[in-house]
């Protein structure tokens, strides 16, 4: 039996996919407390390198709750993941901004730092996990919770602090947290650049491209025939000798549709080379059945009964001028060949008093 060889893409893509709901998972877990779940989206080793720490998972882990009891309570706004590959090695890079509620100077206030997310990712026995997370801060705000109250904080007070997080170094500075003022920011485009450098070096390390257990599962998969197999054009050499799904597309090879005969009253399934085409093909199909239905006869007849039914209700030997209405005029020539033309003559006049 025929069997499926998995493409490289649909490998890729199914390890894209692992590494984005990792890091989501993560990020999720943090906010809501899940520390079990946190820790498990962490290799042993992993590195993080964060405003309030630099450390191993379990002392990130140990933090955020350590964080959370202090009444620290951050969460965060995520974008789009992309993820690079690498074999079993990949960096993930997202924006993001971390909100919290403080107080100050009695004020309740919400502070916003917004920042690019890094995840260094890494595939162990068959298993996608975080090996780093690393920041590159951008800029932060610091706003009064409620319209109009204004809230004051000394300049001297930020003295000392990077530009690209002050206002968060501020923050976790009053909670009793020692930040790190070397961190890559935005004011120092270089710590990015070297941030980076560092990153893709680790995952260019990777040169063991390992083949999946999704791909190893896959291989030996007999091939299923579907009840919309149909042969193909001999231009599509590229492609198997049949179409196994309603929409197919094979890579290097344009894609085809099953759609339904335009000129056939039947089921029958053809070829049409793009969606627009399927379109115009099954629209064609239901405007021929439309033009070539019985239902307008049906109410031509119906119109001549009714208005037969009409004139019976005069009286039958008075004068009646004819007036010849046509109810076939609307019909095309082509339907009218064979059906009898239906002709009414009807009037109607006034009956004479009695006596």
């Amino acid at each position: 039996m025929p069997t499926i060889e998995i493409p490289q893409s649909v490998l890729e893509a199914a390890d894209i996919s692992a590494i984005t709901r990792i890091i989501l998972r993560e990020r999720e877990s943090r906010d809501q407390g899940r520390w079990t779940s946190m820790r498990e989206c962490f290799h042993d080793d992993a590195l993080i390198r964060i405003s309030w720490i630099t450390g191993n998972a379990d002392e990130f882990v140990n933090g955020s709750i350590d964080m959370a009891r202090r009444g620290v309570l951050a969460k965060h706004r995520l974008a789009p993941v992309l993820v690079r590959l690498n074999g079993n090695r990949a960096i993930a890079t997202l924006g993001g901004a971390v909100d919290i509620p403080v107080k100050v100077g009695g004020i309740d206030a919400h502070l916003s730092s917004y920042a690019r997310f890094f995840y260094k990712a890494e595939r162990r026995q068959e298993q996608w996990k975080l090996s780093g997370f690393d920041g590159a801060y951008v800029r932060d705000e610091l706003v009064a919770a409620i319209p109009g109250q204004t809230l004051s904080i000394n300049a001297n007070d930020l003295c000392g602090f990077r530009k690209s997080y002050q206002l968060l170094s501020y923050i976790l500075s009053g909670n009793g947290y020692r930040v790190n003022n070397e961190l890559p920011g935005e004011d120092r485009p270089e710590s990015v650049q070297a941030l980076q450098a560092e990153l893709f070096a680790w995952a260019a390390s990777s040169r063991n491209r390992a083949v999946s257990t999704f791909s190893r599962a896959c291989r030996g998969v007999r091939a299923r025939r579907s009840p919309f197999e149909r042969p193909l054009p001999p231009s599509t050499d590229r492609l198997t000798a049949a179409l196994p799904a309603r929409s197919i597309r094979v890579p290097g090879a344009v894609p085809y549709f099953l759609t339904q005969d335009s000129q056939s009253l039947a089921n029958s399934p053809i070829l049409a080379r793009s969606n627009t085409s399927r379109y115009i093909s099954e629209t064609s199909a239901m405007n021929y059945r439309k033009a070539h239905s019985r239902t307008r006869h049906v109410s031509v007849l119906y119109a001549a009964a009714l208005a037969a039914l009409l004139s019976g209700c005069a009286k039958t030997d008075v004068a009646v001028e004819a007036a010849p209405i046509h109810l076939s005029e609307s019909v095309n020539t082509a339907d009218a060949a064979d059906m009898p033309e239906v002709v009414v003559s009807a009037s109607r006049e006034r009956p004479k008093a009695i006596g």
